[in-house]
C-alpha cells in the first residue's frame, strides 16, 4: 500500500507502515525514566514489581521486571509505561 506524504493527516504521518504485516504501528515515545536494578515499579497490567535486571538495546533499555502476582515479564522501557514507586 503506498501514500503520498502530502495525502495524509498529520496524525497518519506519526503511524510508520510494518511492512511484515502491511499494518501502521505507532512509534515507541521515550519514557525518560532511567530505571535501574531494585527499582519497584508498577505496571497497570502486571501491578507491583520489582526491576530484577536491565540491559541497554539501542535507543531503549530491556527490563527484567518480577511482579508480586504476574510472575516475571521481560519488558521494553519505551513501551511498558510503567512507574516508579
Amino acid at each position: 500500500m503506498k501514500f503520498r506524504l502530502s495525502s495524509l493527516s498529520t496524525q497518519e504521518r506519526k503511524y510508520t507502515q510494518n511492512k511484515s504485516f502491511n499494518t501502521f504501528t505507532k512509534p515507541a515515545v521515550k519514557s525518560g525514566t532511567v530505571y535501574k536494578k531494585g527499582d519497584c515499579v508498577f505496571h497497570k497490567v502486571f501491578g507491583k514489581g520489582m526491576i530484577m535486571k536491565t540491559e541497554k538495546m539501542g535507543n531503549d533499555t530491556m527490563l527484567e521486571v518480577a511482579f508480586d502476582k504476574a510472575g516475571t515479564k521481560t519488558l521494553m522501557a519505551n513501551f511498558s509505561k510503567m512507574e516508579k514507586i
